[in-house]
């Protein structure tokens, strides 16, 4: 539910932004427009050491391994949706490969290399 009017601030090479966009984003000029891919493992999905847990009391098949879709997903990686409903969908696709299209607005490089 972006809009074209939306401004996300992030800061390239601080490790707050998902890694594809980290590096599509170097070298952009004010007006530059990119379409990134954004593989899961490069996007907002987690290693999954960090999301796959062992149930001891699941009858199916002992130890066997779950994900469990909230803690895969990465809420402290950039961009990341303003609202609820957003946040609920992004959950259903965080490990999919998404289409981000981005324009560089604004450069402050007082700040570090933030855009």
């Amino acid at each position: 539910e972006d809009k074209e009017t939306d401004v996300t601030t992030i800061y390239i090479g601080s490790g707050s932004v998902v890694p594809a966009l980290d590096d599509a984003l170097r070298g952009m000029k004010i007006g530059g427009r990119r379409r990134i891919n954004v593989r899961p493992e490069r996007g907002w999905k987690l290693p999954d050491n960090t999301c796959l847990k062992t149930y001891t009391d699941v009858t199916i098949v002992p130890t066997t391994k779950v994900q469990d879709n909230d803690a895969c997903f990465s809420t402290t990686r950039q961009p990341t949706p303003s609202n609820y409903g957003a946040k609920r969908r992004m959950l259903r696709r965080y490990d999919e490969t998404l289409i981000v299209d981005c324009e560089v607005v604004k450069i402050n490089m007082s700040a570090g290399d933030g855009f």
